[in-house]
C-alpha cells in the first residue's frame, strides 16, 4: 500500500493490515486485550465445529477464559449466546461489556436446551450442564474454578 509504513514485523509492528475476518474488536485496555490474547484462540478453536443458529451457554461470563467465547461465538453464528455469572449484580454489570443475549443468575439458568456449554466453573454448574445438554450436544470442560470435584453424571 503507497505511503504505509510498518514498524517491526509480525506482532511488534505498529500497523498491521489483514482481512477483516481475522480480527476482533476489543473494547478494553490494549494491555488486557494482549493478555487475554491466548483466551481468545483457545475459544475459537473450541468452537470450531460450531454451525451457524446454535445455542450457547457459557458459565462465569465474565472470567478471563469465559470472556472470550461470547465474541467468538457470534462470530461463528451462533444462534443464542447466554452467559452465567453468580449474583444478580454481576450479570448487570457484564451485559452492557459483552454480546451475549442475557446473563444470568448461576443459580437461575434458564430452563432450556444448549447446542454448546462452556464450563470453566465446574461442581454444581457441571451438574446442571449436563442437564442443559441438547441431544448431540458438547459440553467443553476448561477448567474447574470452584475445585469442586462433587458433580454427577445424570
Amino acid at each position: 500500500m503507497p505511503g504505509l509504513e510498518l514498524a517491526g514485523n509480525g506482532g511488534y509492528a505498529t500497523i498491521v493490515v489483514t482481512d477483516q475476518g481475522r480480527v476482533v474488536p476489543a473494547d478494553i485496555d490494549p494491555a488486557l486485550a494482549v493478555a487475554v490474547l491466548p483466551n481468545a484462540v483457545m475459544a475459537h478453536v473450541a468452537l470450531t465445529r460450531m454451525t451457524p443458529g446454535q445455542s450457547t451457554l457459557i458459565h462465569g461470563a465474565l472470567g478471563a477464559l469465559s470472556a472470550a467465547f461470547p465474541r467468538i461465538a457470534r462470530q461463528l453464528g451462533a444462534g443464542r449466546v447466554v452467559g452465567t455469572v453468580r449474583s444478580e449484580r454481576t450479570a448487570a454489570a457484564a451485559s452492557s461489556k459483552l454480546p451475549y443475549d442475557v446473563i444470568v443468575d448461576s443459580a437461575r439458568i434458564p430452563d432450556e436446551k444448549f447446542d454448546v456449554i462452556i464450563d470453566p466453573v465446574g461442581g454444581s454448574a457441571r451438574t446442571r450442564s449436563m442437564e442443559l445438554l441438547a441431544p448431540f450436544g458438547r459440553l467443553l470442560l476448561v477448567g474447574n474454578a470452584s475445585r469442586d470435584w462433587q458433580h454427577s453424571v445424570p
